[in-house]
């Protein structure tokens, strides 16, 4: 089974390796539409932790989970394909089947607002990570 999925529809993209604790602090703003990190503009970002959560919908599109980096917590959510979907839903859900948890996982995605003003991460590629010392690195740093 691939436990990964990196699509080549993000190569023209930069994602900043950051803490969800700095997620926390990004402020979105109501006239342009974007995201602000110390006056720069954010929209993508990678994230490493352990998945903490997961919720599966049969009958829906999406799955959510929670990722916790030590520094705080953030959900993020990965859409299916299907025959209308845009194009950052490049999974099916048997790609999904590895996200499990305990898992830790590297994953890019793109900043998105929930309604109750909550970021979330909309997720592009994700990588689940089996080299036991890639998470005693990812602490150090």
């Amino acid at each position: 089974m691939n436990n990964e999925c990196d699509e080549t529809i993000d190569i023209f993209y930069i994602y900043i390796l950051i803490p969800i604790k700095i997620i926390r602090r990004i402020t979105y703003s109501n006239i342009s539409n974007n995201f602000f990190l110390l006056e720069k503009e954010i929209s993508r970002v990678k994230i490493r932790g352990i998945v903490v959560d997961i919720k599966r919908y049969r009958e829906d599109n999406h799955i959510k989970f929670y990722v916790d980096d030590g520094t705080g917590v953030v959900m993020c959510k990965i859409f299916f394909k299907n025959e209308n979907s845009s194009a950052y839903c490049n999974f099916n859900r048997e790609n999904t089947d590895c996200i499990k948890l305990g898992k830790f996982i590297t994953l890019n995605g793109k900043l998105k607002l929930k309604n109750n003003n909550d970021i979330i991460i909309f997720c592009y590629n994700f990588k689940i990570e089996n080299n036991p010392n890639i998470e005693s690195v990812h602490n150090i740093k």
